[in-house]
């Protein structure tokens, strides 16, 4: 179970640094207009 719950964790990590690096990119694209 354990085993489960961190790779959960892992990729909700993964997908928030995913996200994270979007949002940047996108909000630079929005202030370079």
């Amino acid at each position: 179970m354990a085993e489960k719950k961190n790779f959960m964790l892992r990729i909700e990590s993964d997908i928030y640094k995913a996200l994270e690096k979007w949002s940047a990119d996108e909000f630079r694209s929005v202030n370079g207009q």
